[in-house]
Parts: structure tokens; sequence; C-alpha cells
């Protein structure tokens, strides 16, 4: 079987990691016995400052046939001004591939798989790097995705001036979209394995459930959901107060769920723990579609320096291949999927071939061709 992949290049960096990203695509899929078929489709800032659009016309329907969508960062700049690029309405341009693209295909769920590298120097006090446990973290965080403080609905009152006087922003919660997200994540947990200290499989709501009346009816919802999973631990914890324990004690998390701010907040925090930004990847999944992304920014000025960490966007195109995979029941694609995996894990476990963002001095280029290389050895059994 063929999959058709729609690789959205983004703004920057995009283009060169969405390429790197690729090249390990093509290599797993020659070592799998699958195959690929990408459709490269230019996007955000810049081509919206180009052509006065943020994407070309018949993208949305590529995407809706594509089997996986995997997605560069977005987000231009204009280096000769400084300033970024926006729509007339004031949000930034690519924001229709971004928040456009979840709404747009019911992505309701944007899941992190923070997980600890053996080796990985991890930076948090002051500007040296240390070691953190690396068989501690083992957690993923599931952020809702289409509604909540990041809906977009607002209201705005003027005065006689016609200035802005006031601005209201919405928190939408609503119960379809929430029930479908706690009852994910409850099922994430069921199939979850090989969690460190043998702990108990369990599902933490984080919200500001005493201070916001919204993430209350957040928090209900995942009470009356919990009462359906009798076999999972259902706990909950205030935002702020999970910002000060996890990073202290992630071991004792399995699958944490938020609202979309609060989980936006976590699903980078998070990020520490791997050691970067550039280490960490995000799937936005719904019923039938997927877009598989990196974390970090579409880095203005770093473009063609060969200097940015590619992992993040190579483990987006993981992310996509075992989504596949235990979608169309294809077990070459989670073998790839683990293939590529384990191929980063030694990279990193090795320690030679580091970006700047982890404490090394090699190229993006070279990073790329050492997983290239570990993915051709035979050190994999599955």
């Amino acid at each position: 079987m063929v999959y058709k992949i729609v690789a959205l290049l983004g703004d920057h960096i995009g283009p060169e990691i969405m390429e790197q990203c690729i090249r390990v695509l093509y290599e797993a899929e020659k070592n799998c016995n699958f195959r690929l078929e990408f459709e490269e489709i230019p996007c955000g800032g810049k081509y919206y400052q180009e052509y006065g659009e943020e994407y070309p016309s018949g993208t949305v329907e590529k995407c809706r046939h594509a089997d996986a969508i995997l997605k560069a960062p977005v987000g231009y700049v204009d280096l000769k001004t400084g300033k970024e690029v926006r729509l007339e309405n004031g949000r930034l341009a690519g924001d229709g591939i971004t928040i456009g693209f979840r709404k747009r295909f019911d992505l309701f769920a944007k899941v992190a798989h923070i997980k600890g590298y053996q080796n990985m120097p991890i930076k948090i006090v002051g500007g040296s790097f240390y070691d953190y446990s690396a068989k501690n973290i083992d957690f993923v965080v599931i952020r809702e995705n289409i509604e909540g403080e990041l809906s977009g609905l607002y209201d705005e009152e003027k005065d006689m001036m016609k200035k802005i006087s006031k601005v209201t922003s919405y928190i939408v919660v609503t119960r379809p979209v929430t029930k479908r997200l706690h009852e994910f994540a409850f099922d994430l947990a069921k199939k979850r394995n090989g969690r460190p200290l043998d702990r108990e499989k369990s599902v933490t709501c984080v919200d500001k459930s005493n201070a916001i009346r919204a993430h209350r009816f957040f928090r209900d919802i995942f009470e009356e959901v919990a009462n359906n999973y009798q076999d999972i631990r259902a706990y909950h914890d205030y935002f702020d107060s999970f910002l000060y324990k996890f990073p202290r004690n992630p071991e004792t998390y399995d699958v944490c769920v938020a609202t979309n701010f609060e989980g936006d907040a976590i699903q980078d925090s998070a990020a520490n723990l791997q050691g970067s930004l550039g280490v960490t990847s995000t799937a936005n999944i719904g019923e039938k579609n997927i877009v598989c992304e990196p974390v970090h920014g579409s880095a203005p000025g770093s473009e063609g320096k060969d200097i940015v960490n590619p992992i993040s966007m190579i483990k987006s195109g993981e992310m996509l291949l075992e989504w596949l995979g235990v979608r169309h029941k294809d077990d070459n694609l989670i073998q790839a999927s683990r293939l590529i995996e384990r191929s980063i894990e030694e990279v990193i476990k090795e320690g030679r071939v580091r970006t700047p963002d982890i404490g090394g001095n090699s190229k993006s280029s070279e990073v790329v061709k050492e997983i290239i290389k570990k993915m051709n050895l035979p050190l994999f059994e599955f």
C-alpha cells in the first residue's frame, strides 16, 4: 500500500528540517518494506507575504484526502524590518495552518510523549548542563486542541472615539468535545506499557477549576468519564501546583490531560525534561486525520545555517508512522516508527553528535546522517 503524505513546509527553518525528516522517512521505507508518497506544499507567513493567502488553493482538499499530514513550524519575520507578518485581522500569518487546521479537521487532542533519553544533558538551573534520570521520565501530555482559552471567540467594545476600551475573550468548554478528549486519555492509559518504576496506570486532569468556572466543567466531565474506567486511577491537580510538581517527580505521572492553554504551557515546559524543544514533537489527532509537528517555532534568522536540532521534526515523522500503522494495522509502519525512535535514542546516548541546544556544536545535517547510519546497523530486534 502507498501512503500519501502532505508535507506543509512552513517558514524560515521549516523547509530544511522537513527535507531532513523526509530523508529519514525514506530510509525507514527502504528498511521496513512500505511506500510513502509526499506532496510538499509551501505555506505560512512568507507565502502570505508573497501571495496574499496562507496556503495555495486546493491545499485543504489535498490534506483531507491524504493519509496523514506533516507540518513544519510557521510564523515569518521580515528580517529587514524585524516585524512579524500578520493577517489583516492582526493574527499571525500562519494561524490558518495551525489553529485553523485543528478546527477544520476536528483535531481535538494534541499529544506529546515526554520520554527521557539516556545521557541527555538537561539544562534547567543556571548555565550548566546536568543529567536527569532518564528512566523516570515517560509520560504523555494530552492537550484539548480546538476549544478552551484558544477558541478565538471574543467581543470588543469601543468608546466614543472608536478606540477599543474593552476586550472579552471566551473560554469555550463543550460536553461532546471534552468527553471525547477524556475518553481518549483513559483509552491511551489503558494501552500504554513500559512505564517507569512499574507505576499504576493513571490519568491526571490538570486545570484551574478552583478559580475558573469553565475549568470546573472540564473537571466535572473528567470525573464522569473516570467512573467508566475503574481499572485506571484518576487524579486531579491544579495547573500551578502541577507545574511545580512534575519536574521534581516526573515518575509519578502516566497520562495527563489538560485544557487548551494549560496543556500548551505544560507541553513546552515538559520539553525541559527531554533536554530541549528541539527533541519534542506532537501529534494533533482527530477521528480521521492527524497533523504531526515539532513543538518549537520557525527560528527566524537560523534558516540555511544548518544549526537547528532536526530531531523534533524527525520524531513528528515517527509519530505519523506509528499512527498510520495502528490505523491501517500495518506492522511494517510500526516497526519503522520504532526503528527511528531507537536510532535517535542511540545517537543521543552515544553523545558524539549534538546540536547547540543540547550542549554540542554539531550541524543539523550531521545529526541526520548519524540517525540514518544507526538505522542501517543490525542494532535492534522487533
